[in-house]
């Protein structure tokens, strides 16, 4: 396995710099600037989100900036306020706030070795992982923090290793500008990059190595 590293893994992604600078500005009021939310809406959301959810999303954004909430803490927040369980939403909030957590998406999950199945995420040969379709929203919350651990765990876990020190410098080099992004969101990008392969693990080829 080899990352694919090349113009298009950074393509598009000039927001994200943007996003990540206007929140570091506490000039900015996110629950209310035009720009940043229509900067962020057009990187991280989907066209089919309500805007009552994203005038709440960005409220609780505004809000979390002193407060350095947990990951459970803003997935039980926007469950809460929607009834929904916002994996995905909830660690793009978070790492808006600290980049140096991971960004969760169904891409990035089954690189890292989770499958999909009957609409469940499942970590390979490891029974703890429980359906996110259960009906009790907090065993939902239970499930996806500690896939948010595993994921955050994998990330920290490799960060040293040749394979991956060789591909952070390989993007480094794609851009002066890009060499800035955070550690976390460059696995995120190279790992996007690779969402049409099949079969990946990162996981998988990590232990091959050792």
């Amino acid at each position: 396995m080899d990352f694919i590293i090349d113009r298009e893994t950074i393509s598009g992604h000039d927001s994200y710099l943007s996003i990540m600078k206007m929140i570091a500005n506490s000039s900015v009021d996110v629950a209310s600037d035009k720009t940043f939310q229509k900067l962020y809406v057009g990187y991280y959301f989907p066209a089919q989100v309500k805007q009552g959810f994203k005038d709440a999303y960005f409220a609780y954004m505004q809000q979390c900036r002193s407060a350095c909430p947990s990951y459970r803490e803003i997935l039980t927040h926007l469950f809460d306020i929607t009834g929904e369980v916002h994996y995905s939403f909830a660690s793009k909030l978070l790492h808006t706030l600290n980049p140096d957590n991971p960004v969760l998406d169904r891409h990035v999950l089954r690189l890292l070795g989770f499958e999909q199945k009957a609409g469940r995420y499942i970590m390979k040969d490891d029974p703890n992982f429980k359906s996110k379709k259960n009906s009790d929203a907090m065993l939902r919350i239970d499930y996806y923090c500690s896939v948010f651990d595993a994921v955050s765990s994998e990330y920290k876990q490799y960060e040293n290793e040749c394979f991956m020190k060789e591909a952070i410098k390989r993007f480094d080099a794609l851009s002066q500008e890009y060499s800035c992004i955070p550690y976390t969101k460059k696995v995120d990008m190279l790992l996007f990059r690779l969402r049409n392969g099949r079969g990946v693990s990162v996981l998988d080829y990590l232990a091959e190595t050792k």
